[in-house]
């Protein structure tokens, strides 16, 4: 569950610099990847 939460922390981390990089809309893209990413994961 720690493990969870520090992923988290570090996605957050992650998509903040991303963000000020790059601005929203290479968030939006990231969070899409993100999404499939998941949605693979779970199959």
């Amino acid at each position: 569950m720690a493990e969870a939460k520090k992923r988290r922390q570090w996605l957050k981390n992650k998509v903040a610099d991303r963000r000020s990089k790059h601005g929203d809309e290479a968030e939006s893209t990231f969070w899409k990847r993100v999404k499939e990413r998941r949605l693979r994961a779970r199959i």
